[in-house]
């Protein structure tokens, strides 16, 4: 994390909360391949990520902190959830190729 902290710090002070955000929210799909070791409850929990940004097009983001910052720091940039979704996908395939499980 401190890497991350680093790189941000290095970012254009206008876009530094967006970037955050997005670190953030790699970290959190991360933390889910660590922390699984059955690759169905994995899928389900990226599913539910997926669905979850597409659905910030849409709705006010839920009671998770890093979907209010997405939405409070990144949407406005034009950026919609359903362009960050694809993130799952990548996470998906390490997921499906047996990466860091558990």
């Amino acid at each position: 994390m401190r890497e991350q902290a680093l790189a941000v710090g290095y970012a254009p002070a206008s876009a530094r909360e967006g970037f955050a955000a997005l670190l953030d929210l790699d970290h959190q799909l991360a933390s889910i391949l660590q922390s699984t070791t059955e690759p169905m409850i994995g899928q389900m929990r990226l599913t539910w990520w997926y669905e979850a940004l597409e659905k910030l097009d849409r709705e006010p983001a839920p009671a998770h902190p890093v979907l209010q910052r997405l939405a409070e720091s990144v949407l406005p940039g034009g950026v919609r959830g359903v362009d960050l979704a694809p993130m799952i996908e990548g996470w998906e395939a390490l997921l499906d190729d047996g990466e860091a499980l558990g």
